[in-house]
């Protein structure tokens, strides 16, 4: 069973920017503080959503110090924007398996172009292969380049 833990764009208190014409480009940036610790592998970051009917372009992340060996898994959940049930599941669509330990990874273009649009914002979910000790310097940033499909 995972704990899901959520940002404010993953609870719809904040908003990501959505294009809304042929050819516009939005960017978004999701940010994870690990003022709290994140006990266990099994657990899942609700970052953000990319926003119905738009394909990502790039997705980088940046993370400090979590911890020697730590490798990251982000792609999107298996519940509604929002939902805090513990069933859900998060894949690895945009990274998979990559260091995470104080070091900036980019998503594969491969894997990009195979990311079709959906007609609902997709929640997307960050795992961490290791616990990480709580500390507000710690931190996870993802920054996610889209466009309308």
């Amino acid at each position: 069973m995972s704990i899901i833990k959520q940002t404010q764009h993953a609870t719809g208190h904040k908003e990501a920017p959505t294009p809304y014409g042929a050819g516009n480009i939005a960017c978004a940036i999701f940010n994870y503080s690990f003022a709290a610790a994140y006990t266990a592998a099994t657990d899942i970051i609700a970052l953000g959503y990319l926003p119905a009917g738009c394909v990502p372009l790039t997705v980088r992340a940046g993370s400090t110090a979590l911890g020697a060996g730590a490798t990251m898994d982000l792609g999107f959940m298996s519940g509604d924007l929002g939902s805090t049930d513990t069933t859900q599941t998060s894949g690895d669509e945009l990274v998979d398996g990559l260091g995470a330990h104080s070091t900036e990874i980019e998503a594969t273009l491969a894997d990009l172009l195979a990311i079709e649009s959906v007609d609902y914002h997709r929640p997307i979910g960050l795992k961490i292969s290791q616990d990480v000790t709580a500390d507000a310097a710690k931190t996870v940033s993802v920054q996610v380049f889209y466009r309308p499909a």
